[in-house]
């Protein structure tokens, strides 16, 4: 999301479309929330070759977010990429069901995100 001059960019409030950082979401909760979302990740997926059972934007969205906030806007994206890079080593060369692969992607994220949120700078206890 762009920044402008009157972001604060430091600013630990939600702005539209999202929530507090470190509150999780029901299923489909981004899809509903984000119009064109569903849609853009349909395609984007689509011409990566990839099945519509690996579109799962909630927990990495989540994660995004709380990175963003908790530790540093570029982490976000990077971070996020990673996630997606452990899921695909994990699953090369194997069948999974989309479940399983869900579930694949939640715990994953789920452990960037409770390290986002303990996060210290400074190595601290967080």
């Amino acid at each position: 999301m762009p920044e402008n001059s009157t972001t604060d960019s430091h600013s630990t409030e939600p702005r539209a479309g999202e929530v507090a950082a470190g509150t999780r979401h029901s299923p489909q909760h981004h899809q509903q929330d984000i119009p064109g979302l569903a849609a853009w990740l349909d395609v984007v997926a689509g011409e990566l070759g990839l099945p519509a059972s690996v579109v799962l934007p909630d927990p990495v969205l989540d994660v995004a977010r709380d990175v963003a906030h908790g530790v540093l806007r570029p982490g976000a994206p990077t971070s996020t990429y990673l996630i997606g890079v452990a899921v695909g080593l994990q699953l090369a060369g194997q069948e999974r069901t989309a479940e399983e692969i869900s579930g694949l992607v939640d715990r994953l994220s789920a452990r960037v995100q409770d390290l986002a949120l303990g996060y210290d700078p400074a190595g601290g206890e967080g």
